[in-house]
């Protein structure tokens, strides 16, 4: 579901344009976050890292991410503060959920500058920087009741996001289409609007977390069934884990599924039968059900209950 929009290049005249417009999105917010730009990155030199301090630090956000997208982002916030300080992960991304966070609990100020840190970092560490653009100008457009400049900065932000985008950014284009039905660009945001309508409504909705404008609930699971061990599978031992993308549609159907990661011996078959039975409650944008992109990890693992099950003929439920 690729975005025709794709970042500008070209030499100095194209970095000449981005300073400018990165001044003008982050105008005089930079001031003071130097601090936060100079947190203790001891650890941050990833490649000294060793592959299961990293894990560790992969959990710990993980976790995080959990508490903040099951609405709890108070608890979220001292384990991504934590991480960041010890710059144990992707130092912009962690200061780009602590800018949800407090944007979740209506701490605006605070969100504003945690996600001009983010942008900041993102440009040092030469990353993509949509997503970190695109919770900027979320920041910005709900705080764009304290004056015009900021929802222009907004619209600058997301414009930013839509160009950085790498193969998404449905989300982005979206959120871009109503900062400009703000300031009342509404020729613009109809054009990009009409891109989204048809017979299954919106467009699907990146489903990882991005910042929407609007009011978003996420899709629910419920009820999942699970993948079954084949027997081919049993007697070679395979285990491992498996990476499922699907399309949830409006009607919380399973309309497309991608296999990121497979498993041989049928489990791969197994797991995406088993996501093609699933129930799911579809994502909701404004009231209204929206498509949006599902992901899964299957982990397939030989417990001592399978491997002793006499004779090793039938299916059992992965645990």
């Amino acid at each position: 579901m690729p975005v025709s929009a794709s970042a500008e290049k070209g030499g100095n005249v194209e970095a000449k344009h981005r300073g400018a417009r990165r001044s003008v999105i982050l105008g005089s917010a930079v001031v003071g976050l130097t601090i936060l730009l100079a947190v203790p990155l001891v650890l941050a030199a990833q490649d000294g890292v060793s592959p299961e301090v990293r894990a560790q630090f992969t959990a710990r956000y993980r976790a995080a991410l959990g508490d903040l997208w099951h609405g709890k982002p108070l608890q979220a916030i001292d384990p991504l503060y934590q991480l960041v300080m010890e710059g144990g992960c992707e130092v912009h991304r962690c200061q780009m959920r602590l800018a949800q966070a407090y944007r979740y609990l209506g701490e605006l100020e605070e969100a504003h500058r945690w996600a001009v840190s983010a942008v900041e970092r993102a440009e040092t560490k030469g990353s993509s920087g949509a997503e970190e653009y695109n919770e900027l100008g979320v920041c910005l457009f709900e705080k764009a009741s304290e004056g015009r400049e900021d929802l222009d900065r907004s619209v600058e932000a997301l414009r930013e996001a839509v160009a950085r985008h790498r193969g998404q950014g449905d989300t982005y284009l979206y959120n871009l289409s109503q900062a400009l039905l703000a300031v009342g660009a509404a020729d613009e945001a109809g054009g990009i609007l009409d891109e989204f309508q048809g017979s299954q409504g919106l467009r699907p909705i990146i489903e990882k977390g991005e910042a929407v404008i609007g009011d978003y609930e996420r899709l629910q699971v419920v009820q999942r069934k699970y993948a079954k061990y084949t027997l081919e599978a049993k007697r070679q031992g395979t285990e491992g884990q498996i990476f499922l993308r699907a399309i949830i549609d409006a009607n919380g159907r399973v309309t497309d599924t991608e296999v990121i990661n497979g498993l041989p011996n049928g489990l791969t078959e197994e797991a995406l039968k088993a996501l093609r039975k699933s129930k799911f409650q579809p994502a909701q944008l404004n009231g209204e059900p929206v498509a949006a992109i599902f992901h899964q990890s299957v982990d397939m693992k030989l417990t001592a209950a399978l491997v002793s099950q006499h004779p090793i003929t039938g299916d059992s439920h992965n645990h």
